[in-house]
């Protein structure tokens, strides 16, 4: 079964990647020229440069795979503008290019940033809780998701919405995780508030793998969305204790 991954080249692009090789899965990755590919190493995938607001390029990326891995996108820029052009836009002309090359199923990788903040004290955030982004990449992360979700009712692509926390693992060097671990472990980072207001969403990278499989593989979770729960996480010196857990 060929499987095209965008994002290849990020945190958990490479992980999920070299998951689906060990499945023994023929993979292709979407990359764009100049991008470091050391951690694909190793790895018997195809390269496919392009962009995503290529169209071209991303026919010819999806052509011949029944499912793709959407990944790739903005996450930090000084320009607001990108987080739709890239995240919106790209997702759309993914979708596009998804739906006349014959692909199986789609899963677009999100983000809690679409829900926004928690302000129900004591309360979880889960599939249903109203979504009210702050940011403008939380703004773009929900507008790729309906659009997502919009081709999926018209019967056009089965698609499975994952939107992450903070995932941690093996390879985070660079991540938001790994600044953040490291802070704590410094005695830098503070908490502001009341104590009970600790809380954060983290996923490590091994148990979104496993539940990523779980979200291909069930035609259950076509149509779906699902959510990391936030946990209570203690600040230690080891890092930060944490897990979280993926409903199917």
């Amino acid at each position: 079964m060929k499987t095209l991954v965008t994002g290849a080249t990020g945190f958990i692009g490479p992980h999920v990647v070299r998951t689906l090789v060990e499945k023994g899965r023929e993979v292709r990755c979407l990359i764009r020229k100049g991008s470091n590919l050391e951690r694909l190493k190793g790895l018997e995938v195809e390269l496919c440069y392009g962009d995503l607001l290529d169209r071209d390029s991303l026919r010819n990326a999806a052509k011949g795979s029944e499912v793709v891995y959407h990944l790739a996108g903005v996450v930090y820029s000084l320009h607001p503008g990108d987080y739709y052009r890239v995240n919106v836009l790209g997702t759309e002309n993914l979708i596009d290019a998804s739906i006349s090359e014959g692909v199986k199923r789609f899963i677009y990788f999100s983000s809690i940033q679409a829900v926004g903040p928690n302000k129900r004290e004591g309360v979880l955030l889960d599939e249903n809780t109203p979504c009210r982004p702050i940011t403008p990449y939380g703004r773009s992360k929900l507008e790729a998701e309906r659009i997502v979700l919009r081709f999926m009712k018209e019967g056009s692509l089965p698609s499975v919405i994952v939107r992450l926390p903070l995932v941690y693992g093996p390879g985070a060097s660079n991540c938001r995780s790994a600044i953040l671990f490291r802070t704590i472990y410094k005695g830098i980072f503070k908490f502001i508030g009341k104590s009970e207001s600790r809380l954060i969403s983290t996923c490590y990278i091994e148990n979104l793998l496993k539940a990523l499989s779980l979200m291909e593989e069930s035609e259950r979770a076509s149509g779906n969305i699902y959510l990391s729960l936030i946990h209570i996480s203690e600040p230690t010196r080891l890092g930060m204790i944490s897990y979280a857990v993926f409903c199917l």
